[in-house]
């Protein structure tokens, strides 16, 4: 009697050699002890460094305990189990080489985490090793292999090669490693320069849900600062000043004024290719602006519009970025 599996989504890989999934897809395992006896499955979680695998940062005896049924199999998504270690505060970053250096992170999961499968009649370890990539496809996307061939952002789906275009800017390019018992960590590099580059006014790097980074430059740019009024106090007409040799006075009924920035990009005819490069701003867990000296700023996406239609060759594209990071100054 023993402990088997199988992959429930036919083509997902299933082995103790480490392969490529999405951290936030389906990883659908069956397994099944047949001793009729047996009361319990467990899994064990070992996690090992991407960028070096002869680091074992943990390794968490029965992380899952399951009951079974005689001879009854039971049905693990994998990747639900990943995502309760995994740390998801990976978005630090303040310069675009910082960027290039640390964005793997961002990309790849900190670490390859490998399932070790066993019940309580059966001793006898099966191990499923995964790295994770830090990302979801749609259904139409869907592929249950994956590999370094998969495409990491929209602007590879629609068929273009990245280039930077955009003249005092660098688009960036991501590329999967192949598994090895060293370093499996990505590559974040820039991209070879375009034949002819444009100049613009804003430029932007976000992350692809794809698992990629994403970049864009736009011709047009407007600033503007949102002001809001902090606190309430109930005022009269007006107050004398103590130290104004008794002169009357309006004073403030409020306690501080609160100001956010407000960025708004556009670009004008635009081809379709890119426009659909362009459409994963839009559901981007992590837009960054970028500065002409390689500073990024995090801001968030409050709307955007990329039209796409496929019986027009192209089109005119805007968004618009509220800055996290509040300014604000105190007047009582």
């Amino acid at each position: 009697m023993a402990v088997t599996i199988k992959a429930e989504i036919n083509g997902q890989e299933i082995s103790s050699a480490t392969s490529y999934c999405y951290l936030y897809e389906p990883l659908m395992l069956n397994i099944k002890e047949d001793d009729k006896k047996s009361l319990n499955i467990f899994i064990d979680l070992e996690v090992i460094k991407t960028d070096d695998s002869k680091v074992q940062v943990d390794y968490l005896r029965k992380f899952c305990i399951y009951d079974t049924n005689p001879s009854v199999s039971i049905s693990v998504d994998l990747m639900k189990i990943a995502q309760q270690y995994h740390n998801s505060d990976v978005y630090k970053f303040s310069t675009l080489s910082d960027l290039l250096t640390n964005g793997w992170k961002a990309t790849v999961s900190e670490y390859i985490y490998n399932f070790k499968i066993w019940s309580d009649r059966d001793g006898n370890i099966k191990t499923v090793s995964k790295l994770p990539i830090l990302g979801v496809r749609d259904f139409g996307k869907f592929k249950p292999l994956v590999n370094t061939s998969n495409k990491l952002t929209e602007l590879e789906y629609s068929g273009t090669e990245i280039k930077s275009m955009f003249n005092g800017y660098n688009s960036i390019k991501t590329t999967l490693s192949t598994i090895n018992s060293i370093n499996s960590k990505p590559s974040i590099t820039i991209a070879p320069p375009a034949d002819e580059r444009c100049t613009v006014e804003g430029f932007i790097i976000w992350k692809s849900r794809l698992g990629g980074w994403g970049s864009w430059g736009y011709e047009m740019r407007t600033d503007r600062n949102d002001k809001s009024y902090i606190g309430s106090i109930d005022n009269g007409f007006f107050e004398v000043s103590t130290y104004g040799g008794g002169t009357p006075y309006v004073a403030a009924n409020y306690t501080g004024i609160n100001l956010n920035k407000n960025i708004t990009l556009k670009s004008i005819g635009v081809k379709n290719k890119y426009l659909y490069g362009i459409s994963g701003v839009s559901t981007s867990p992590c837009v960054y602006f970028c500065y002409p000296d390689g500073r990024l700023e995090l801001m968030k996406v409050s709307s955007a519009s990329v039209p796409l239609d496929s019986k027009i060759s192209g089109g005119d594209t805007s968004i618009n970025l509220k800055s996290i990071s509040n300014s604000y100054i105190k007047t009582r």
